[in-house]
C-alpha cells in the first residue's frame, strides 16, 4: 500500500500465530540484506569511477533506496476490535475503507504479433531500456495501471495493450513496453528503415526518442511511485549503431554507458577478442545526455501538417493526402520508369475546338432544316 508518498507493508490474517510472525520477519530481513548488500557494492564500484553527473545521480537513487528499504512492516488481525483503526492509522487516513474483489483480467494474452515482436527485423533499428528488479517483481495489476498511464500521457495514433505489454505508434515510430517474467521490463523504440525520409537515413532514431524518452518518464515516475527498485541497461539493436557491422545489438549498464559518454565521447567494448565502438551520432543524434533526466526530458514538436492543397480539413482529397504520408510504405526504384499516374497535358486550343464544333453543328442543323422547307 502506497500513504504519504510511502509503501506501506502490512500483513492481515485472522489470528497470527508467533511461529508464522517469525518465519516472515526472517524473510524480510533476508530480503532487506540482499538488496542493501546489492545497492551497497554498486555504490562502491560507481566510486572507483571519476565524479561526474550520471554517476552522482545514481549514487544518490541508490541510497534513497537503502534508506527506504529500512522501513518497518506491520501485522494486524482481522479478530481484533481495533483492527478497522488500526488500519486507518496506518495509512494517515481519518475516512473509512473497504475490501473488494479485484476485477477479472480484461485484457488478451494475444500480443500484436503483426505489428511487434521481441526482436527487431533485419531492416528495424530499436534502442531499449531493459529495467531489471533484482528481488521484487511488476503486479499485473500493477503492469495494467503503467501501460494506461503511458497510453494517455498524449495522443497517439495507435494503441494496443494486452497482459503483458503495450504498443504505442506514432507515424512511423512504434514504442513497446512488454514485460518479461517476473524481473525484467523493456520499454523499445523502434523504426523500420523503410518509413524513413531519406534526409534522415543516417540518423533515423531523430524520429523516435522524443516518444521513447515520454514513455519512459512515465515508467520511471510510476516505479518510483510503488516503490520498485532497479538496474537499468540500454540497448542500442541495429547494425548503424556499431562500427562493426557484424555486431548487432549489444547491453550496457546505463550509467556506464552515461559515464563513458561524458568523459570520452566514446563507448568502447570488447568483441571476441577485438575493440569495438558504438556510433553516438547514430544512438544519440545531436543529444548530449549527462544524466537519465536529460533522456527523459525530450519532447516531441508538435507541428500542424500543412497540405498543398486548398481543401477543408474534413475532405476526403485531404484526408487521404494526410494518411499517405503517414503510410508512406517502402520505397523501390523503378529507374525511369513512371508509376505515378501523370496529369494528361493541357491544350490551351480546347475551349476554342470546343465552339467552332458548336458552331458548325447548329450551322448544318439550321441549313438541313431551310433546305427541308424550301423543297416543301
Amino acid at each position: 500500500m502506497i500513504a504519504n508518498k510511502e509503501a506501506k507493508l502490512i500483513f492481515v490474517k485472522k489470528v497470527w500465530a508467533a511461529e508464522d510472525i517469525d518465519s516472515i520477519n526472517s524473510i524480510i530481513d533476508e530480503v532487506k540484506s540482499s538488496r542493501t548488500e546489492i545497492w551497497k557494492g554498486e555504490i562502491k564500484k560507481l566510486g572507483l569511477m571519476h565524479e561526474c553527473a550520471p554517476r552522482n545521480e545514481r549514487i544518490e537513487q541508490l541510497k534513497s533506496w537503502i534508506d527506504t528499504s529500512l522501513q518497518a512492516h506491520s501485522f494486524l488481525s482481522f479478530s481484533e476490535t481495533t483492527f478497522k483503526w488500526s488500519v486507518l492509522s496506518l495509512l494517515h487516513r481519518s475516512r473509512g475503507f473497504r475490501f473488494v474483489e479485484p476485477p477479472a483480467p480484461s485484457l488478451t494474452n494475444k500480443p500484436p504479433a503483426l505489428h511487434w515482436s521481441n526482436f527487431p527485423r533485419e531492416d528495424e533499428l530499436q534502442i531499449t531500456f531493459k529495467f531489471v528488479f533484482p528481488l521484487e517483481c511488476l503486479l499485473n495489476e500493477e503492469l495494467e495501471e503503467l501501460t494506461k498511464e503511458a497510453t494517455a500521457v498524449r495522443q497517439w495514433q495507435y494503441s494496443y495493450e494486452w497482459s503483458h505489454g503495450l504498443l504505442l505508434r506514432h507515424d512511423a515510430v512504434r514504442i513497446g513496453i512488454a514485460q518479461h517474467g517476473d524481473s525484467i521490463l523493456e520499454v523499445s523504440g523502434r523504426v523500420d528503415i523503410a518509413d524513413v525520409e531519406e534526409d534522415s537515413e543516417d540518423t533515423p532514431m531523430r524520429l523516435v526518442w522524443p516518444y521513447l524518452s515520454i514513455v519512459i518518464n512515465v515508467v520511471l515516475k510510476y516505479l518510483n511511485k510503488i516503490s520498485i527498485t532497479f538496474q537499468l541497461y540500454i540497448l542500442p539493436i541495429g547494425d548503424l549503431f556499431y562500427e562493426n557491422t557484424v555486431i548487432k545489438a549489444r547491453s550496457f549498464d546505463l550509467t556506464q554507458f552515461l559515464i563513458s559518454v561524458n568523459f570520452r565521447q566514446l563507448v568502447e567494448f570488447q568483441s571476441d577478442g577485438q575493440v569495438c565502438s558504438v556510433r553516438l551520432r547514430s544512438v544519440l543524434i545531436d543529444i548530449q545526455p549527462k544524466t537519465l533526466n536529460d533522456l527523459t526530458s525530450i519532447r516531441p514538436k508538435e507541428t500542424a501538417k500543412k497540405s498543398d492543397f486548398c481543401t477543408e480539413s474534413l475532405s476526403p482529397h485531404h484526408l487521404s493526402i494526410e494518411r499517405i504520408a503517414q503510410h508512406r510504405g517502402r520505397r523501390v526504384s523503378f529507374g525511369a520508369i513512371r508509376c505515378i499516374p501523370q496529369p494528361e497535358p493541357v491544350d490551351e486550343n480546347k475551349d476554342a475546338h470546343q465552339e467552332n464544333a458548336v458552331d458548325e453543328f447548329v450551322d448544318r442543323f439550321l441549313g438541313e432544316t431551310m433546305e427541308q422547307v424550301l423543297i416543301r
